[in-house]
């Protein structure tokens, strides 16, 4: 028995090195490769492209400018980029394919310098990055963190989240997320919203 075993593990192995000489060969000569290695090379390539389908994207205004010059200062300004990207609902365990956006924020003169044009794709991504400090001070309100329809802000404590998404060149950057403590204020609030729209679609 043993040494039958022995002879079928010599076949096996004989066999495992003949085919992986082979292709090493037909690759050197440029002959055709077995099927099953071509299957596998083109799900490798339809892989690459889904992921090049989720690129961030560089968008324009109404009027076709890519750097859009800001009304208070002419002196800086913004590009505006898009990406599809998949959210997590952490609350109710949901994902969505959702577009997100960002502002590429800088002077005029270094906005204009990047040479981005409109539909273009850029490598990177757009994350949401929260914190308890305002991005800006002059309008830190149009940073909160708001709970969907309710529009509660959501708090750590009694003090604001503020949330903005950011363009970064890192493709494996993750969200910066903050964890509210006002849980049951914004539950209560859901609950109120359900219980009219019952009311008003008996």
């Amino acid at each position: 028995m043993q040494i039958l075993v022995q002879t079928m593990t010599l076949i096996y192995l004989t066999i495992w090195f003949r085919i992986n000489n082979n292709i090493i060969n037909n690759i050197k000569t440029g002959k055709e490769l077995p099927v099953f290695f071509i299957i596998s090379k083109s799900s490798c390539l339809t892989q690459k492209k889904k992921q090049k389908m989720n690129k961030v994207v560089v968008t324009a205004n109404a009027e076709g400018k890519v750097v859009v010059v800001s009304e208070n200062n002419p002196e800086f300004g913004y590009i505006r980029v898009t990406q599809s990207r998949q959210i997590f609902d952490e609350a109710t365990g949901f994902v969505k394919t959702k577009e997100v956006g960002a502002l590429v924020l800088g002077t005029v003169a270094d906005l204009n310098s990047l040479g981005w044009r409109k539909g273009q794709e850029l490598d990177g991504k757009i994350i949401t990055k929260e914190q308890l400090k305002p991005f800006n001070n002059k309008n830190a309100d149009r940073d909160y963190k708001v709970a969907g329809e309710t529009q509660i802000v959501c708090c750590v404590d009694g003090e604001p989240i503020y949330a903005r998404n950011i363009y970064t060149g890192n493709a494996k950057a993750e969200d910066v997320r903050i964890q509210h403590t006002n849980v049951d204020e914004i539950r209560e609030a859901f609950a109120a919203l359900k219980a009219q729209e019952k009311d008003l679609n008996p």
